[in-house]
């Protein structure tokens, strides 16, 4: 889900779990 989420819209959620 997150994938799909970061792919429509760079959310502070995606980010977060990328650093």
């Amino acid at each position: 889900v997150g994938s799909d989420i970061a792919g429509v819209l760079p959310l502070p959620l995606s980010e977060d779990a990328e650093r």
